[in-house]
Formats: structure tokens, sequence, C-alpha cells
């Protein structure tokens, strides 16, 4: 059994950390719970973080015990936001450090059995002793895989490298929600540009620091609302977020104006895109091709959010705070002319996925319980997944395809179905 060291003040956190580790090889001890001498470490200009994490560096050296990724595989980080309290993410006793970059699977007759990566200019190689799996992402996944040897063979032969599995769907499927913004003045000033102000900065950090309450608690994104763009769809295909204040990016700099803005994602768009490599080197960036826009339908469905956009913020309500509108200019206003908007300003909304799908078709890549076809042992656990994109956010679907590969893991049977019952399940009444 390993110890790992954890400096917490909160024994609730102590609990919950240890019973995720129950049946593993690790156990957790807190610093505070050492009968141990310890010098005192506390600098001028420390943070109460800081501190906990050479106290615990310190005693894991007086003690023996471990603690850290670079003494043992095991990455720590703070556990939500509370001062000194860490979790733990295990690698295995000799697994890599933070800094480690991956070249590829390592793959013997047909199995996944580990990876080789570089640290520090070397290149090391990581064995798994049950399985591996693939949480990369959206872009990196597929590119992993294909370094790999998993792809389409003829692409992989092209690219020189050896087909492991021939997989075609492998970087394929790419789809993403692109975004559009509308923007006005705003008559009054209650807007959030004030923070740019270093006094007003001043001020919501220490609100945040001292109370967790305050603009510095906000992500400023919370008021929106799914909405219908036509007539024509079963159920919302835009979702709006609205923001007390309007903003424009000057090179890398973010500029606050007085206003407020809609941003509008097109929820199912049919343009695909590829994610490909650049070479077989895993340190070239891999080539990623959205293909934003290449289906009219996506088009014309942001031109319809603009028009749905200008109709929710010429509402009464806006009328004492409604000033000149900043984005689109205030002559653009045709069909013709709100298309060329949204070829030069719509942007993504960090949203990818489905380059490694679900299905059982030719072009799936992962089967129904996330295991990657013709390689056993090896399973993908991300957004790639996704067959389709969903009409939403991604991160909370994300997290319950997580949950569902754990149980598959874990041997645990599904739990019963639930049929949630939401606003869009009623059509009467006017669409937006």
């Amino acid at each position: 059994m390993t110890e790992v060291l954890l400096a917490t003040r909160n024994r609730h956190k102590l609990k919950e950390v240890r019973e995720m580790l129950v049946g593993t090889e690790f156990t957790v001890i807190s610093t505070d719970e050492l009968d141990a001498s310890i010098p005192e470490v506390i600098e001028d200009g420390d943070t109460f973080e800081a501190n906990a994490d050479k106290k615990a560096r310190t005693l894991a050296k007086l003690t023996g015990r471990i603690t850290m990724a670079d003494d043992s595989g095991i990455e720590v980080d703070f556990l939500d936001g509370a001062p000194g309290v860490y979790s733990a993410r295990f690698a295995g006793v000799d697994g890599p450090d933070a800094d480690a970059a991956n070249n590829r699977l390592l793959i013997e007759n047909n199995r996944a059995v580990g990876v080789e990566y570089e640290s520090m200019g070397t290149t090391h190689q990581l064995r798994a002793n049950k399985a591996v799996i693939i949480s990369c992402g959206a872009i990196k996944t597929p590119q992993l895989l294909m370094l790999s040897g998993i792809g389409s063979a003829d692409y992989l032969k092209s690219m020189n490298i050896r087909t492991q599995a021939d997989l075609p769907g492998v970087g394929q499927n790419l789809q993403d929600h692109l975004s559009v913004t509308m923007g006005f003045e705003c008559k009054k000033p209650v807007t959030l540009h004030r923070l740019t102000h270093p006094l007003k900065k001043l001020q919501v950090g220490a609100q945040w620091l001292l109370t967790r309450s305050g603009i510095g608690a906000s992500n400023i994104w919370e008021m929106g609302g799914m909405v219908y763009g036509n007539q024509n769809v079963d159920h919302p295909n835009l979702q709006y977020h609205f923001t007390p204040v309007y903003s424009e990016w000057t090179g890398r700099k973010l500029e606050l104006q007085q206003g407020y803005q809609l941003n509008c994602d097109q929820l199912r768009p049919l343009s695909r895109g590829e994610v490909r490599l650049r070479s077989s080197d895993p340190r070239d960036r891999p080539a990623v091709y959205f293909n934003y826009l290449s289906q009219p339908h996506d088009l014309r469905e942001l031109i319809e959010s603009l028009k749905a956009m200008q109709d929710i913020l010429a509402q009464p309500a806006f009328d004492p705070f409604r000033s000149r509108r900043i984005s689109p200019a205030p002559d653009v206003t045709s069909d013709r002319e709100l298309e060329a908007f949204v070829r030069s300003t719509a942007t993504t909304d960090y949203h990818p996925c489905g380059t490694c799908k679900m299905g059982d078709d030719e072009m799936a890549v992962v089967d129904q319980a996330l295991c990657v076809r013709g390689v056993d042992g090896l399973r993908v656990v991300d957004a790639s997944v996704m067959p389709d994109i969903i009409s939403g956010n991604l991160n909370a679907p994300i997290q319950m395809i997580a949950e569902r590969a754990a149980d598959y893991i874990l041997g645990k049977p599904a739990l019963s179905a639930e049929y949630a019952r939401f606003h869009f399940s009623d059509q009467s009444g006017d669409h937006y």
C-alpha cells in the first residue's frame, strides 16, 4: 500500500478522497495527522496554498512518504478551489510527469498495452496492467490514434505509419457550434465596462477573496435561452447567451464597452470537418479543418439567428437602455448583408466533437461501451465519441459519458431509464 500525503484542513474532503481510493493501492494521510516535527517553511509573500504545498513536500522528505507528480506519478491539484485541499490523479507510481507528451500507443497482438511518451528530451514507455483510456479531446485523441496506426489504412500508408487497425472514421465527422454576436450601446452606465478601472478591479477581487461573492463569482453569461429560428424544426435550434457588457478583441486584448450583447450558437449544424496529421512526428500540431458553413443550411440558420436577436433586443424592456447598434452595423439589414456579416465574424464556441464517433457502421471508431473497434484494451472517453453534436453545451454530457465509462470499466449495471420533462415538450404558443 502506497501512502500519499494531502495537505488539508478539511476532514470531509479528506474522507471523500479516501473513499474514492477504496480498492486501489493508494491510501491517504493528512499532513495534520502526522506526528512529525517540521521546520518553519513559511516565507514572506507565501499564500496558504504555497505554504501547504511546502509543508506536504517537507513532510514527505522527513517521513519517506510520497507526494506530487515529480516524485511518484501522482498529480496533485486543489480540490474544488478550497485552500490547501488536494485531490490526486494516479498514473501509477512510475508514471510520467506533468510535462510529458504522448508519442504513440503501444500495441501488441492487437491489444493496447501502454503508451510511449517523451519527457525532457527522453523517450519513455509506460506499460498498462489492464487497459488504456484516451481522454485527449476531439482534436488530440484522433491525432494520437493515427500516430499509433489506428485510422484509415490508405491514409496511414501515405503518412508512412504502419496500420494497426483500419478505422477510416478516425478524425472524420468533426463538428462544432458556430457563434455570432449582436451588440448595442447602453444609454446608462450600468454595464460591466467599469470593471476595466484599476480600483474597480481591486474591489471585485477583494469581495471575491473575502466573501466568494460579487461579479468575481459570476461567469457574466448567466442569462440566456433556447429558441426556434424557424417554423420547420421540432425543437429549438438556437441557443442565446446574454451579457451586460459589449466586448471586442483588439489583438490579444479584450476591450470592454458600455453596452450589452447577445451571442448565439447554431445548435445542430450540418457542416462536417476532419482532423488530419501534418506528419508522423508527434510534436507537430494536427491539421484541423472545421469546414464551417460548408452546408447552406448552417448559413441560413445563422442569418435567422441574427433576425431573432434583433427581435429580442428590440423588446420594450430594453427601451430605457438601448442606444445605437454596434454589431452588426445599423445599416446591415438585408439577407445578403447579414450573410457577409456571418462569414466575416462567426467564431467557434469551443465545442469540437465527433472525431471518434460511437456506432456500428463502417465509420464508427468505438462501440457502445466506448471500446475502440479492432483493438483490445483500449477505450476513448471524451467528446470525440459523440456521433452528433448535442443541442447545447458539451460539458455535462461529457461528464455523463465519463460516468458511464466508469460503470462499464467497473462492470456496474446500467441505471434505470429516466424520462425528464422539459419546457419544449409543450409546442403550444409562439416559437420565440
